[in-house]
């Protein structure tokens, strides 16, 4: 049944037409996510209920290109393993990820909120209509959707990147538009200097075809963002990018799922996922209960306030 999903996704994949991928910038997969298994999935940075991920659509280690530093990856410095899933409009209508990272020195020292540049950390950036081209703000202060998480115990950061600190927090990345989560708890907290640390990043999150952040104007905000609705065989641009810096003044390299230059700042620069109903996990997701039918009706509710 694997091998018949598999062949299923490439078909579909061929059907939809889109543009060739390109050597740095490969086209993946997202996973839709049945109700019955987001019912059972928590955003706690544990991963263990993600176990019905498929192995196809994971982005592994060796998929990831070097956009600054040395070539090739060295599995004893760093790892990575990325799954990206989302759910439909009737079912919270988010993108959930999970995201996996080994390396072998943690370099934390100048914590600064939304910037990833001096620390490690990820810049995770979105095109989601699948427009293409520079991503301009959208309105007052969106800075376009470019995100940085970061992980130091209590100081676990997911904010748009090039805003101060102060606007770490606001609405776009808070419940119920972003939950987020680091793990695994047991490895908490780490702090600069550690050595061969592992991180969990978890979160699902709203898109917005239109987003207008505005946080300190007092215009805008979620009253004129445009919520994206995410559907089956629709495609969304994002590129996941790690920094692995050793050691203050000298970065080992910068990871990234995409190539391109101004993959940050350029949907067409950036990796297309598209959203995928796998057969396999669908016939084997449990039924969703009416606990958690009423809970997606209150998500859902939520995002219209």
């Amino acid at each position: 049944m694997r091998l018949f999903s598999f062949i299923l996704v490439l078909s579909l994949a061929a059907l939809l037409g889109a543009a060739p991928a390109t050597a740095d910038a490969p086209d993946y997969f997202a996973i839709h996510i049945p109700a019955g298994i987001a019912q059972q999935m928590e955003i706690d940075g544990e991963f263990f209920d993600w176990y019905w991920f498929p192995s196809y659509a994971i982005i592994t280690r060796d998929a990831l290109l070097s956009r600054d530093g040395p070539d090739g990856l060295d599995l004893n410095d760093y790892d990575v393993t990325i799954c990206v899933g989302w759910t439909g409009v009737d079912e919270g209508n988010q993108l959930w990820v999970a995201l996996y990272t080994f390396d072998d020195f943690y370099d934390r020292d100048m914590l600064r909120g939304s910037r990833t540049v001096g620390d490690d950390g990820w810049t995770f950036a979105l095109d989601p209509d699948h427009s293409g081209g520079a991503i301009d703000p959208d309105g007052v202060y969106s800075n376009g959707q470019e995100w940085t998480m970061q992980a130091a115990g209590d100081a676990d950061v997911f904010a748009l990147q090039g805003f101060s600190d102060s606007y770490s927090q606001f609405w776009a990345n808070q419940p119920p538009h972003l939950v987020f989560a680091t793990g695994p708890a047991s490895d908490k907290p780490w702090s600069h200097g550690d050595e061969d640390v592992i991180i969990h990043y978890e979160w699902r999150m709203t898109l917005f075809s239109f987003f207008d952040a505005a946080v300190s104007t007092g215009e805008g905000g979620a009253e004129t963002s445009t919520v994206m609705d995410l559907t089956e065989n629709a495609k969304i641009h994002l590129m996941f990018q790690g920094n692995d810096w050793d050691g203050g003044d000298s970065r080992d390299g910068v990871w990234a799922t995409s190539n391109e230059s101004e993959a940050t700042g350029n949907g067409d620069s950036m990796n297309s996922f598209t959203l995928i109903v796998d057969p396999d996990v669908e016939a084997a997701a449990p039924a969703p209960t009416a606990v958690e039918s009423t809970a997606w009706a209150r998500i859902k509710s939520s995002f219209a306030d």
